[in-house]
């Protein structure tokens, strides 16, 4: 019973290693969708190999269009300003005008779509997805020109047909942690709790945190890479540092370990 209790804070670690690690994974992986023109949706729509559409509130105003043809492959065409799209007297957004234009290319989508066996399906909260079309209006756009909105592209072949999923998203919202809940939907809560979990235990722990700072853990949190990074520091249990790092050299890493990032 003792070698099971003592056992037990280096399983937890370990759990909470494997949950920041696959969150880490599906973070990085998306947090930047690759750009492709229009066509490139559309062949993609006619091959079948879509399986989640992603659509911005204000595309194609601005923001993007992103979609998968896979569980880490995804792409993105991001929005243009049109005139036509704006109040002259404002230089605000004509929701009427916005709406035009976005029916002019959702309809080639949508026939792409069907062309390809695969129509598609919007998400709602009644099939129970995070982020979806809540007040209906990305359902009525394409429910309008063929697409099976909610439950009905499933019934229609009697759970044979595999829709592509559609999502409406704010504008502004984080792309990457979205992806956490969109690729593993019953492991991102496991991966957002282990966040929270890793937060608590570096600014609480007794003792304070191995080799660095709170400050400096902190700069390396915010880079992605802390977290998993300080949990593996806590399983390894070294010596503690004499000189642990201060805030200003955890900036510094953090800043060299986004630079590769940023670049690609």
């Amino acid at each position: 019973m003792r070698a099971v209790s003592r056992r037990a804070p280096a399983v937890a670690l370990w759990g909470l290693l494997a949950s920041l690690c696959i969150a880490f994974f599906a973070v990085t992986v998306n947090g930047s969708p690759a750009p492709a023109p229009i066509g490139r949706l559309e062949a993609d729509l006619r091959a079948g190999a879509v399986e989640t559409l992603v659509v911005s509130g204000v595309w194609p105003a601005y923001g993007d269009l992103v979609w998968s043809t896979g569980p880490t492959s995804w792409w993105r065409v991001f929005g243009e300003p049109e005139p036509e799209v704006w109040r002259p007297e404002t230089s605000g957004l004509d929701d009427a005008r916005l709406d035009a234009v976005r029916a002019g290319y959702f309809g080639p989508l949508v026939a792409a779509a069907e062309a390809g066996g695969r129509p598609f399906r919007v998400a709602d909260e009644a099939a129970g997805r995070p982020g979806p079309d809540s007040n209906g209006r990305l359902a009525q756009e394409l429910g309008a020109r063929g697409s099976l909105p909610g439950e009905a592209a499933q019934g229609a072949a009697g759970g044979a047909v595999r829709p592509v999923e559609v999502v409406e998203r704010a504008p502004g919202g984080s792309w990457a942690t979205a992806e956490l809940w969109r690729l593993w939907p019953p492991l991102a809560p496991f991966g957002t709790a282990a966040a929270g979990v890793t937060l608590m235990l570096m600014l609480f722990a007794p003792g304070g945190p191995p080799h660095a700072t709170r400050w400096a853990w902190l700069w390396l949190f915010l880079s992605g890479y802390g977290m998993p990074l300080y949990v593996a520091a806590l399983l390894a249990r070294l010596p503690r540092s004499a000189r642990p790092l201060d805030g200003r050299q955890g900036f510094v890493l953090a800043f060299l370990a986004v630079v590769p990032t940023l670049l690609l």
